[in-house]
């Protein structure tokens, strides 16, 4: 925020009046930014930006939705959604209100830095971002499991521990949101498998075991 000081040598009640009659009005702290061009709005089956009608701010949109509205409380000089805040997506699906929620850090429109995003499906990642993305390091928790490790561009990959609410676990590489280099997987029907993984598929021997596709679609 700009301050403007004016410091006046005055000698008498009337140049004083005078001059605060005259003095200008001061600047709003957070001018409305100008919307962005029409062709870059977002719209259901094009990305792009949805604007926070009450402050102006814009934030990118990869996956419109219908009847979409944004909602965000941090700053936004210049247009894009910048800074730490809480931003709110409210749209409809097959008839029905739904919404999702992100808590942390933006960059240029974009989650980016530290922060926890909740979906509409009651899914909750804690971690840092990257141009929308999970990216590093972070948390997912589905309704019947849990992911702690590394990722990039959106999937798990890395070094990272997969537990599931039934006792199951896998704990070891990730590449493309499957298994895949060395790991071990703990069965409580089939006790470990330890060994090399690829694309979610373990065989040694007669043993075999996937994780995230049906076994039969292992080689």
């Amino acid at each position: 925020m700009r301050w403007m000081f004016l410091i006046l040598a005055l000698s008498g009640p009337a140049l004083l009046g005078t001059a605060a009659a005259q003095a200008p009005a001061p600047e709003p702290a957070h001018p409305r930014p100008a919307p962005p061009a029409a062709d870059v709005i977002a719209e259901v089956g094009r990305p792009g930006w949805t604007v926070d009608e009450r402050n102006g701010c814009w934030v990118w949109n990869p996956n419109p939705q219908q009847q979409e509205i944004v909602i965000w409380t941090g700053p936004c000089e210049g247009g894009p959604a910048q800074g730490e805040g809480m931003l709110e997506w409210r749209y409809v699906e097959g008839g029905e209100p739904r919404g999702e929620r992100y808590v942390g850090s933006l960059a240029r429109g974009k989650m980016h830095g530290i922060g926890t995003f909740l979906d509409s499906n009651g899914i909750v990642y804690q971690g840092e971002w990257q141009e929308g993305r999970e990216q590093g390091r972070g948390l997912r928790v589905w309704a019947t499991a849990r992911y702690e490790g590394e990722w990039r561009e959106g999937r798990r990959h890395g070094r990272g521990i997969m537990v599931w609410i039934n006792g199951n676990l896998y704990r070891g590489e990730f590449r493309d949101d499957r298994p895949e280099g060395l790991g071990e997987y703990f069965s409580v029907e089939g006790g470990w498998f330890r060994g090399a993984w690829l694309a979610g598929c373990f065989r040694e021997g007669d043993r075999q075991a996937a994780i995230g596709r049906p076994l039969e679609e292992c080689p």
